[in-house]
Formats: structure tokens, sequence, C-alpha cells
């Protein structure tokens, strides 16, 4: 056999409980504890859960394996079974005859071995794949715990099965069961030193070890690869072992390892179903306390980078829906292009005249609601002064009145390369008619000259508009 290739007394791998091979890692170590406390303390039932291949079967035949004698043990491990199926599975491994056959003998025979028992002595019942017991079945044996003395509990029940086993009893309809749970026991994966220790005590147990069967790269690809689930470190082992055999190697390289996980890559597929924030998570969880310091200022950068871009975004949005003022407003190409002469009569920006400060109550929205009149909307005649750059497009026309006066702009003589004017905080339609043109009135040709604009009231800072055609008549000139 391979193992003889190797100098072993016996297959390190194998694939059976057996009790000699259990490694007691610290969450063995405490599922142990748990069950054999609920043997000495009985609370009527005790829960063993672990993933696929974490040895639970292996940890109950420990238990099974060693000297109880106060305690007589019955084992079960086809839950596929009716109550009645089950019942005389766990009866037979008894040292009890039922005296009528049926689902009421041998509740009977069971009450009556209960009822015979001293102080000292209890009864055991192990139920092996519990996850798969339907709902009557749990419940009948919520129902058979109830034999009980006022001072002591006389049957224990262990339930052992896979995680899915504690989301079910936490389902109100077996809350009845839930609440006399008295011990709770999790094998949580081997982490990665544990997982060095179990290959090498796997292989003690054989006299041999790691160091010189498997090479330092072997190692750490079964750490990677097998997520510390010792059912999946024995076939990974098992099949490397054989390829180094089959090709007479006396040790376990890498090469071997990696064609060993390609035979073995469709077993140990489950393991990455949680996704990678579920790897993430397990490898965080894994670093060590220096590591874990370095790798967190790095996860608060990246999500301050995160809800930085969001906000940029969100603004972004804002800023095109018209919802608040852009930083900076693009120039139209025709402003650029003013004449040497408009760039030389404009004053120095400290002679500049500020304009009056309004108050909040004075201040005109940037866009008007489309419910609000039109006679509401042109009632004020007030608008801030044109720009030096919309004085060069009209050509110099359109100065404006004197404070406090209402505002009535002679129409400005626009050439054909200048009918664009710009939108400012405040504008209208119809304020951008009174400057232009001289009256609101004008409204009617501007929206003719701007078939873009669907809707009169929304318009927004920055936004060009274009003037009608010089030649057409204006009106209140």
């Amino acid at each position: 056999m391979y193992y003889q290739h190797f100098g072993l007394s016996g297959p390190p791998f194998q694939f059976t409980p057996s009790p000699h091979l259990l490694y007691m890692s610290k969450a063995h170590r405490e599922g142990l504890a748990a069950l054999e406390w609920g043997l000495k303390e009985p609370s009527g039932f005790t829960v063993l859960v672990g993933e696929a291949g974490t040895g639970k079967t292996t940890l109950i035949c420990s238990m099974i394996a060693r000297e109880h004698a106060w305690v007589r043990l019955a084992y079960a491990g086809n839950p596929r079974l009716s109550f009645e199926e089950l019942l005389t599975v766990l009866v037979e491994q008894l040292p009890v005859t039922p005296s009528r056959p049926g689902k009421l003998g041998l509740i009977q025979a069971l009450n009556e071995l209960l009822s015979r028992l001293n102080e000292q002595e209890r009864v055991a019942i192990i139920i092996d794949e519990a996850q798969d017991l339907t709902d009557a079945t749990l419940e009948e044996l919520r129902l058979l715990s109830n034999f009980e003395l006022p001072e002591r509990k006389l049957l224990q029940i262990i339930l052992v099965g896979q995680p899915e086993l504690l989301r079910r009893l936490a389902a109100p309809r077996l809350r009845q069961l839930n609440q006399r749970v008295g011990a709770r026991a999790v094998l949580e994966p081997l982490t990665m030193p544990e997982v060095d220790e179990y290959i090498d005590y796997r292989l003690q147990s054989n006299h041999g070890s790691a160091s010189k069967i498997f090479s330092p790269g072997a190692l750490r690809l079964i750490t990677r690869e097998s997520g510390g689930i010792p059912r999946q470190i024995n076939m990974l082992c098992h099949n490397a072992m054989l390829i180094a055999y089959a090709a007479k190697a006396k040790r376990v390289e890498t090469k071997a390892m990696k064609a060993a996980l390609t035979d073995c890559r469709s077993a140990l597929l489950h393991r990455r179903e949680g996704g990678l924030l579920a790897k993430a998570a397990q490898h965080l969880l894994r670093l060590r306390k220096g590591a874990l310091r370095l790798a967190l200022p790095f996860a608060g950068i990246a999500l301050l980078g995160a809800f930085g871009g969001y906000l940029w975004q969100q603004r972004h949005v804002q800023v095109e829906a018209g919802l608040v003022r852009p930083t900076r407003l693009l120039v139209p190409e025709n402003e650029t292009q003013r004449s040497p002469s408009a760039a030389s009569t404009e004053p120095a920006p400290e002679a500049r005249p500020r304009p009056e400060r309004k108050e909040a109550s004075q201040a005109t929205p940037i866009m008007t609601p489309p419910n609000v009149s039109k006679s509401r909307e042109w009632e004020s005649t007030a608008a801030p002064p044109i720009t030096v750059a919309e004085k060069a497009l009209m050509g110099g026309a359109g100065e404006p009145a004197a404070s406090g006066t209402p505002r009535r702009t002679t129409p400005a003589r626009v050439t054909a390369r200048q009918r664009v004017v710009i939108v400012r905080r405040g504008d209208t339609l119809a304020t951008i008619a009174t400057r232009y043109l001289g009256s609101r009135d004008e409204m009617g040709r501007l929206l003719e000259a701007n078939p873009t604009i669907t809707n009169p009231d929304l318009i927004y800072p920055g936004q060009t508009i274009r003037l009608p055609s010089a030649s057409s008549p204006t009106a209140g000139g």
C-alpha cells in the first residue's frame, strides 16, 4: 500500500471516524466538554453542530468509546425514518424488550427502563444528521423527554447536525424544544496553525511526520485550499500521497499537491459559495493583530473615497438639473471673441461698482414654478446690471436706468454675429425680452427664435438665448 512506501504503519488519512485519530482542536475540546457535561448533568437536550466534514461523527464516536459505566447509550445515524422506526432502532440498543408492538409499546418499554434507573444512572440517545429530522419527529422527541423526576432528568437527547439545525430550532414552531436545549456546541473549521498540527498529528499517529513527507509548498497549498475542514484535508493529503507514490517519490512536492487539487476541485467548490465578501471577512478574522491594524486604515480610505465619489456625482446631477449654482459657468465662444475696443473700455476689477446686496426676502428664485401665473412673473421689472460681455454683444446699447426707477431698456442694435445673450441669475424670459427687445410683449418672438425652449418658465443661469432677427419690428421702442 502507498503508506508503506512512505514508511508509515497505517493509512494516516482514512475517511472512517476513528476515535484514536481524533485531533483535539480548541473547538473539538469545547464540543467534547459540552457532550460530557450533558451526560453528567442532564438538561434534556444537547446540540452539536458543524459544517460537513468538521469531525462531528468522529467526536461522537470518541465520546461513545470512553468509559461511561453509569450511562446507557443508544445511537441512530439515519434520520430519514419515521418516529416509530427511529424509536425501534434506539430501544433495540437498550436492555429492554417491548411488551406490545407498535409505537405505544416502544414508549412504555422506554419509560419502564427509565423508572428502574438509580440516582447515578442515565440514558442518552444520540441522533446524527439531525438537521434532516422532520418537525413532527422533533416534536415527538420533545414529548419523549417529558418523562422525568421532579429533582432530576432521566433522559438526555443529543442532536448532532449541520448549522441548518440551529436555524430550524430557532423557528417559532419549535420554540418549546429550543428552550429545552441546555448546551450548544459549534465545531468551527481549523485555523491555519491547527491545519499543520492536524496533518502532523495524523502522521505521527502512524510513525511519520509532516516535515518528512510533505514539502513546505505542499503544506501551504493544503492550508489555503482545504478551508480548515478536516475531511477536505484528508482528501487532499490522501490523493497527493497516492500521486507521489505512483511517481515513486519519497516526498509529496508542490507539483503532486497541485495535481491532487485538480482532481478534487469539484469537491472543494462549496467552500467558495460565500462569495468574495465572505472570503475577505474570513481572511481578516485570521489576520494577526498587527496586520489587522495595517489593513483597517486602507479599508477606511477606500470607504471615504467611495463616499466622496458618490457626493461628487450627486452634485453633478443637481447642477445639471439647475437645483444648485454651478461653481464655474462656461462662457460661450462668442463672448471670448469680443473686439479689442470693448476689452479696452472694461473697467478694472477694483473700479467696478458692487451691486447692492439684496435681502433674503427680495431674492429672485432661479426658476419660477409652472403653477405661478405669468402676470405675477412679470410684475418685477428690476433686473441685475448688464455685464461688460453683454454690452459688447449688444454693441454698447442698453444702459441701465437710474437706481430706484423702473427699468426700461432701449432695444439693442444687434448684428448677425451678436444675437446671443447669456442667462444670469434671476433672469426670466420676460426680463430678457424687456432688457434686450424693449418690452415683455416680445416674449413670443423670443420663443420663436429659441425653439428648444419648451417651457418659458424653465431657464438656467449660464444658458445661451438667441435674440430674434434685428430686421423684425420691435415693440416698445
